[in-house]
């Protein structure tokens, strides 16, 4: 078996840098969070009316900007609403396409980290899974068409990954949208705007948000992609039993509660005895060769 450090190398690999730039994203969210508060600030001091007709250049503007999002794929379901929208728009209708289009530039770069996940982690679960082939018996060698096998399993993850990138930046939308709507049309100068919308994005003092949720969406994408493959390359490999890893110094109580735990490949549930164990889990596990053990020992 590979040695604890090494595979803390291979999962910094995974959830690390390289994949789920978490600095990017913070990046973007404040950047989003700057232009929108650009936008509801110049509306508010226009003293623009929210159902006033919209100028007819700010919407070409806006629609040629959609159009050339929607070449995205992934970003089709949330760009066709806005277009949908901006039929008759009203100033207000084209203020909250304004406030949207940051937004969605930040889950067009979300989509980009799934598609690198689910490029990336085949070939490092297969350079890992070939070092550790080399210290097991020859029945557990790695097959022919592994590397290919391993991508088609990660497919079956991606659709849901991308589906809750756009969930979850939508939700945001419309939060935001109702944050904006109240903010032109109050009276009230203590509404305090740009504080609530801070924590929308942020999470304010407390973190998350939606910056921490996109983190959170990667994150767990990347964990049950790398696990889904693993068990793809147990099978592929003849591997039985498989050992259950807590490998970080800040892993959970119920996670700590499994490390070191024996089962059946057959008998894997996520989770319950095989990772993800909930969102942002980094466990992981490893194959073992001896058969006399009984499941969950």
């Amino acid at each position: 078996m590979l040695s604890k450090s090494k595979m803390q190398k291979i999962l910094k690999e995974i959830y690390g840098a390289n994949l789920i730039d978490r600095q990017t994203l913070d990046r973007l969210f404040n950047s989003s969070e700057k232009e929108i508060l650009g936008y509801l600030t110049s509306f508010i001091a226009n003293d623009s009316n929210w159902s006033g007709k919209a100028n007819k250049d700010d919407i070409e503007e806006i629609q040629a900007e959609l159009n050339e999002l929607s070449k995205d794929n992934n970003l089709v379901p949330l760009v066709s609403v806005m277009i949908a929208n901006l039929q008759n728009a009203t100033a207000g209708d084209v203020l909250q396409a304004r406030i949207s289009l940051p937004l969605i530039k930040v889950a067009q770069q979300q989509h980009r980290m799934i598609d690198n996940v689910t490029t990336d982690v085949p070939k490092l679960l297969s350079k890992y899974s070939k070092l550790q082939a080399q210290e097991m018996s020859n029945n557990h060698k790695v097959p022919p068409n592994y590397d290919e096998l391993l991508t088609k399993m990660i497919r079956n993850s991606w659709d849901e990954a991308h589906l809750s990138i756009n969930r979850d930046i939508n939700y945001t939308i419309q939060r935001i949208k109702q944050v904006a709507k109240q903010a032109a049309s109050a009276t009230d100068d203590n509404l305090n705007y740009a504080k609530r919308i801070d924590k929308i994005l942020t999470g304010g003092k407390v973190g998350n948000g939606a910056s921490g949720r996109a983190q959170s969406i990667i994150r767990t994408f990347a964990s049950r992609a790398l696990n889904e493959t693993t068990f793809a390359s147990y099978k592929a490999r003849g591997i039985q039993y498989y050992r259950f890893l807590a490998l970080e110094s800040n892993t959970c109580a119920e996670c700590q509660s499994m490390d070191g735990k024996i089962f059946k490949v057959d008998d894997a549930a996520e989770g319950i005895n095989r990772p993800p164990i909930h969102i942002n889990c980094q466990c992981w596990t490893v194959p073992i060769e001896n058969t006399n053990f009984v499941s969950g020992s």
